[in-house]
């Protein structure tokens, strides 16, 4: 009588444990029992179950990594870092306006058409924040003209009102309206930073 009563109550017992698990799932406390490849479940770095299969060839239970918004830097030595498709055209280099390039002295530069404009701050960088920095060769960055050294541009210093033309690399002052209106009328103006004003000598 009392093996029968044992044989009841294991029974019991076990038809409460499969309803538990049909609930709630298999949950390890094994840091290294990953979810198997075709669960369905991988978790991400925040503690998530993300549901369905991504087609990936990855190991289950790999952490998936979400990419801050920051501006990225390669190592210089990866020239490939780009794809062939956004840079190789015909053989040539091309690199979209607004790209961010580095040569080997590790300065910064944003490329704009055929010219390369240095990124002369931190805080001039956090403008093209999440882009990478593509690593070129002096032979390479030679072939961009230098934006701040345009002869015949209009410059003047972010809250102020002086307003010079380059001349030779050098920032000319504009004595008056007049002089202003007589040679340079019609043109825009490029308001720059401090720090980009001072890249130029006064011209004599």
């Amino acid at each position: 009588m009392k093996n029968i009563l044992f044989i009841i109550i294991g029974l019991l017992f076990s038809v409460q444990t499969a309803g538990a698990s049909e609930i709630f799932g298999h949950i390890s406390t094994n840091p290294n029992d990953y979810p198997a490849k075709d669960s369905g479940q991988i978790s991400d770095t925040g503690g998530n179950v993300l549901s369905g299969n991504s087609g990936s060839e990855e190991e289950a239970g790999a952490p998936i990594i979400f990419k801050r918004n920051i501006v990225l830097i390669d190592d210089p030595k990866n020239t490939e870092s780009m794809s062939e498709k956004d840079i190789k055209v015909l053989g040539i280099s091309h690199y979209p306006d607004n790209s961010l390039v580095r040569g080997p002295d590790n300065k910064i530069y944003v490329i704009q058409g055929q010219t390369k404009k240095h990124v002369v701050n931190l805080k001039e960088l956090q403008k093209y924040s999440g882009q990478p920095i593509y690593f070129m060769e002096d032979s390479e960055l030679d072939k961009y003209q230098n934006r701040q050294y345009l002869n015949g541009r209009l410059i003047r210093e972010k809250g102020t009102a002086r307003v010079y033309v380059v001349k030779n690399s050098q920032k000319k002052y504009i004595l008056n309206l007049e002089e202003l209106r007589a040679y340079y009328f019609g043109q825009e103006i490029y308001n720059i930073s401090r720090d980009e004003m001072m890249l130029y000598s006064d011209y004599f």
